[in-house]
């Protein structure tokens, strides 16, 4: 696969890593950095998506704020800023500024854009023959829809590889062992490979450790016996319980292989995705994360990812970055919060550990405000020409001598007001989404939940450009569901939707039943407890008053049916006014359960107007 030049034959590149959060408690008049930020695509490792979030709103959950990232959100998109002049090294930099509008920031002045170039040509470029040591989580957490995902996946990278490509497969549950053993991907070793992964089962605990060893010790060696890149891709849900489960245990691991050559590639499955594991392995030297969340993205992952996610460019990739002496750094949108240095002069310096093509344009954002010290002045009187921000960048290429380059981003104005506008918005999600989900899952505050997502609802349904509400469209769906459900939580049932899905939220009393159902304890005068993030408790009347969640099914909820995913089983139902119909056939009978609607609930006790009824 050839990688896809722009029109004017410039591949731009993004950097990606792990995003956080960072407070320092300095004194008032020191520099302070707000936020650090990871964003997404020459792009390097952490999350290059933010499909398991996605895949958590859209199932009717309520992600854990852990589970999303600026960098996986923004390099879902290409945000490549205008290139300026042509570049003689692998890569250089250029950027501009622009007056800040993030919503969620009103203090910022500037919103200063970081963008790459490179000197290949990618016309030409292709990728090198690759040895892929696969590693998989075969564990009964596993069992069913995550595995068939893992299965699809290979079957797509199988499609990918070619005659000069090696493949092979580590298997581990409790116990881990070489399942397949190299194969060159020529045409008559195809249909043995397909086999072999078709007759995967799952089974057992979870000793990630020992998988991971028994995949690095074969990468390794393939690495000393060819010229061919070499790459372990683990596939997991990560939920470790067998071995050495701490992530600096793996991610040793993996900083220990890059430096040999082997580099780690995470791709994760399954609703009980581990996302923050996930996100310090893939961030580790030489790593990078992907999530499958559904059939479509595990055929098409590595159809148009492998090539780069395979691909290292650079090593060691060093900025330093010094904001005007009158303004301070606010918000660094590109890299890890936990590589962050602090310099002379209120500079900040960091270093990204690898760095991956990519054809999706992208860089890294800064915002910036007055210094603590002049709050109370007018802004600072930048004059014609005087830099905003100065950047420095060295990296090491793979082969090859360390390089350099560095800019003064000093012209307020942009030449690429389209990608300035939306990466403005995606900020705001960004923060926005973030915030709420901390105050839900953390907090326990659902009136700040809801207040802070329902700010970012109205700001992305205001927005004016037809192109950009289209470009947009998947993020203000994302929103408005989580608007929905919080909206709910928070006790402003007149603000909910009649979807189908949110008609279910809420406390059903069971009115009568007939036929045999799987549940055989409902009864009569029992009740069901339908939360906002699909899950379902069967309890009795003294049970209300303190409901225990640790016991709930959970559940997927279409138009028409409840999926049961874990336990395989499916139900029709039917709402109409205050009665819901919940029916299935077994061995040819009908079984039925009728309910009335008796009530609403805030997360875990019934609201007052189901004491009423």
């Amino acid at each position: 696969m050839r990688l896809r030049a722009n029109p004017v034959y410039i591949l731009i590149f993004t950097l990606l890593a792990i995003s956080s959060t960072i407070s320092f408690a300095q004194d008032a008049d020191d520099e302070q950095l707000e936020e650090v930020i990871v964003t997404g695509a020459v792009r390097t490792g952490g999350a290059q998506d933010i499909s398991y979030a996605r895949s958590e709103v859209l199932s009717g959950r309520i992600p854990h704020p852990d589970s999303i990232t600026a960098e996986g959100l923004l390099n879902q998109y290409d945000l490549a800023l205008a290139p300026k002049g042509s570049c003689q090294q692998l890569f250089c930099i250029f950027g501009e500024v622009v007056r800040s509008n993030l919503v969620s920031k009103p203090s910022d002045e500037y919103l200063a854009g970081l963008s790459f170039a490179t000197n290949i040509d990618g016309e030409k470029w292709q990728r090198k023959a690759s040895n892929i040591v696969v590693v998989v989580d075969k564990s009964g957490s596993m069992s069913g829809r995550p595995l068939d995902l893992v299965k699809e996946s290979l079957n797509s990278l199988v499609g990918e590889l070619g005659p000069n490509d090696s493949l092979s497969i580590v298997l581990y549950g409790d116990r881990a062992h070489l399942y397949l053993p190299p194969h060159k991907l020529e045409k008559k070793h195809r249909d043995k490979v397909l086999k072999a992964i078709h007759a995967i089962e799952s089974s057992g605990s979870t000793n990630m450790e020992r998988g991971l060893k028994i995949g690095y010790k074969l990468a390794t060696e393939l690495k000393s016996e060819s010229n061919n890149q070499t790459r372990v891709i683990l596939f997991t849900d990560e939920r470790p319980n067998v071995g050495a489960t701490q992530a600096g245990s793996f991610i040793a691991m993996a900083t220990e292989a890059s430096k040999q050559g082997v580099g780690l590639t995470t791709i994760g499955v399954g609703v009980q995705f581990d996302a923050a594991l996930a996100h310090s392995i893939g961030s580790a030297r030489g790593g990078n994360l992907f999530y499958v969340s559904d059939e479509e993205s595990a055929k098409t992952i590595f159809a148009e990812e492998l090539d780069f996610m395979i691909s290292e460019l650079a090593h060691d990739l060093r900025f330093v970055v010094r904001p005007h002496p009158g303004l301070r750094l606010t918000g660094v949108y590109g890299v890890p919060g936990d590589i962050l240095n602090w310099g002379d002069n209120g500079s900040v310096e960091f270093t990204v550990p690898t760095v991956f093509l990519s054809t999706r344009g992208g860089g890294i954002y800064t915002t910036l405000a007055r210094s603590l010290s002049s709050n109370n002045l007018p802004s600072p009187d930048l004059g014609q020409g005087e830099p905003i921000v100065d950047v420095e960048i060295s990296y090491a290429p793979i082969n090859g001598e360390r390089q350099t380059d560095k800019i003064q981003v000093s012209e307020l104005g942009t030449q690429s007001p389209d990608t300035i506008n939306q990466v403005s918005i995606l900020l705001d999600q960004f923060i926005g989404l973030k915030a709420a989900m901390t105050e839900h899952h953390i907090h326990n505050d659902q009136e700040n939940a809801y207040q802070i997502i329902n700010r970012l609802n109205q700001r992305l349904q205001q927005i004016d450009s037809k192109e950009l509400k289209k470009s947009l469209a998947q993020e203000a769906t994302l929103v408005a569901k989580l608007t929905e459900k919080l909206a709910y939580l928070s006790g402003h049932t007149s603000e909910v939707t009649s979807s189908s899905e949110s008609k279910l939220w809420g406390i059903w009393k069971v009115i009568s039943r007939r036929g045999k159902f799987n549940y055989e304890r409902v009864k009569r005068n029992h009740f069901f407890v339908f939360s906002p993030d699909n899950q379902l408790l069967m309890v009795t009347k003294d049970q209300l008053a303190e409901l225990d969640w640790d016991s709930a099914s959970s559940f997927v909820p279409t138009k028409a049916k409840l999926v049961f995913e874990e336990d395989y089983l499916s139900y029709r139902y039917k709402i109409k006014d205050d009665t819901l119909i919940i029916s299935n056939r077994v061995k040819g009978t009908r079984a039925r359960i009728k309910l009335k609607h008796y009530g609403d609930f805030t997360s875990s006790v019934p609201i007052d107007s189901a004491q009423s009824q």
